[in-house]
């Protein structure tokens, strides 16, 4: 199942412009690790301020409980305890929304880091396919050596049509040599009859 869905990533990821999406994904975790660190103190102060209300609303709740003719109403703790709720409804919200970018962050980086290590395996991928490409025509292409033959092995021949004449010319008889001079005549004359 994840092979697929990697498969099915690098192929969307291959029919986008490579350098346009580097470059927007290395931008968008730049401004999100940016915006984490921004975001981070502020979080931190939000908290605080939300522990020091908490405690300061536990001190009233907890407080002892006067006479009638002592109590004493302040506005301002009145309207601390009714605006309480929207201000935690409010702050709870800010830190949610701090929350959702601090995640949005961390997958960002996450997603970043998967599509350089699918890239990567597509760039070896492709390198691998290439050299075995170049070794397979090197091995296929075959290579022609100039045939090496021994000195003594091969004697050229010249070509005789004639059929080759004796050593020893003196033990034919004269007849004999006459009568093969005359069909040699014979010859010569009928080939020249013919290519003229």
């Amino acid at each position: 199942m994840q092979k697929t869905s990697k498969i099915r990533m690098a192929i969307a990821l291959a029919k986008i412009n490579r350098g346009t999406l580097i470059q927007g994904l290395h931008s968008i975790s730049r401004s999100s690790k940016s915006v984490a660190e921004l975001l981070q103190p502020q979080l931190v102060c939000r908290l605080v301020e939300l522990r020091d209300i908490a405690h300061h609303l536990l001190r009233e709740v907890n407080a002892p409980k006067q006479p009638l003719y002592n109590v004493q109403v302040r506005k301002g703790s009145l309207f601390d305890i009714i605006s309480f709720p929207a201000k935690t409804a409010l702050t709870s919200l800010i830190y949610a929304s701090y929350a959702a970018l601090i995640y949005l962050t961390v997958c960002v980086n996450a997603v970043l880091e998967k599509v350089k290590k699918i890239f990567q395996e597509e760039e070896s991928i492709r390198q691998n396919r290439e050299e075995s490409e170049n070794l397979r025509k090197a091995f296929s292409e075959p290579v022609l050596s100039d045939p090496v033959f021994p000195e003594g092995e091969i004697k050229a021949k010249p070509y005789r049509s004639l059929p080759e004449r004796p050593d020893n010319v003196s033990d034919i008889p004269a007849n004999h040599l006459s009568d093969k001079i005359q069909v040699l005549h014979s010859v010569f004359d009928q080939s020249t009859e013919i290519n003229e």
